[in-house]
């Protein structure tokens, strides 16, 4: 299996647990996302993951004449931590989900670069603009979510627009991407 199908085919289990999980433990995946922006140990896991993916990202790359800051990224990952936990603790859980989003479209642009499909590079986009948006706005997590489960069967369609698309995408990586 190529780097491109690993990739698509993740993405797509990912979509349909969540979209699983969405449908059939409608209650406990409720409670969950209306928890969510103000856990605080939500927050400091995901802020950390972000933090510390985006050091390992400027690791890679080429600065030329500060090549030898480098050395001081860890500790600039550290403080910059600290400082969001300390600073930007108010909804800090939605922000940092908004920068994973915008992070994991690293690794799957990267991978299918040259072998990839529509339709996944569409939902990296969605992704990406979805986190732009958690990141600017974070109360919008919650709005969206409010919206999602005012009319009952609109998060039920939702789920299953979710699990479709991961469908599709596990589909794709088993015969397009081989």
């Amino acid at each position: 299996m190529t780097t491109a199908a690993t990739t698509t085919l993740i993405c797509g289990l990912i979509c349909a647990g969540l979209s699983a999980w969405m449908l059939a433990g409608a209650s406990s995946f409720t409670a969950a996302v209306k928890a969510f922006p103000r856990n605080a140990l939500a927050a400091w896991v995901v802020a950390a993951i972000v933090v510390f993916w985006t050091a390992r990202i400027f690791k890679d790359f080429p600065l030329d004449k500060w090549e030898y800051l480098k050395a001081y990224l860890p500790i600039a990952a550290v403080i910059s931590f600290v400082m969001l936990i300390y600073f930007l603790d108010e909804l800090l859980a939605p922000r940092a989900l908004g920068g994973l989003f915008q992070l994991a479209g690293v690794p799957i642009i990267e991978a299918t670069r040259w072998k990839g499909t529509h339709l996944l590079m569409l939902g990296v986009y969605v992704m990406v603009v979805a986190g732009m948006i958690l990141i600017l706005s974070p109360y919008r997590f919650r709005h969206f979510f409010e919206w999602l489960y005012r009319k009952p069967g609109r998060a039920t369609a939702w789920g299953a627009g979710l699990g479709a698309y991961g469908a599709a995408l596990a589909v794709i990586s088993f015969t397009a991407l081989n």
